[in-house]
């Protein structure tokens, strides 16, 4: 695990972090790792498919599913999701509402277990008619069926 690179809360311990997915998945577990005691996420919060998220309206929306990670969390440690909740999921937003005192949120490590499914990139050929052309087989069988003498 390389924890040269985090990413780092900017003006106090929210954060924000969109994740979206090339196709539809559904989410297992999580694990992250934090650079410090004090700067590592303590209640997160998850929304899934939005993409209206910021932080003047998080406050007023209902979390997908909430966690509360310890202070000491290792690295490896897996928080679940409630799979019943998190199927079809093309886009996850985490939404770190505080820490352990620290002035900044730091993650240094973030990994997901899951399905995933890719997206058919096909168009689907559908054919609508708004009458009957006159060599279908349904008009066939009315006008054969007209021509019966019972």
């Amino acid at each position: 695990m390389d924890v040269s690179r985090w990413m780092e809360s900017d003006a106090d311990e929210q954060l924000i972090v969109n994740i979206p997915f090339t196709g539809s998945v559904k989410l297992k577990a999580f694990s992250l790792a934090s650079g410090g005691s004090d700067e590592g996420p303590k209640l997160i919060k998850a929304f899934i498919n939005r993409d209206d998220i910021d932080f003047d309206n998080v406050g007023d929306m209902t979390a997908t599913q909430s966690w509360e990670i310890p202070v000491n969390n290792p690295w490896n440690a897996e928080h679940l999701f409630k799979m019943s909740k998190f199927t079809n999921v093309r886009l996850l937003t985490l939404y770190i509402e505080s820490n352990h005192g620290a002035s900044t949120t730091c993650i240094s490590y973030l990994a997901f277990k899951g399905i995933f499914t890719p997206l058919k990139s096909e168009p689907v050929v559908a054919v609508y008619e708004l009458r009957p052309l006159p060599g279908d087989l349904r008009n066939e069988l009315e006008q054969a069926s007209r021509n019966m003498t019972f």
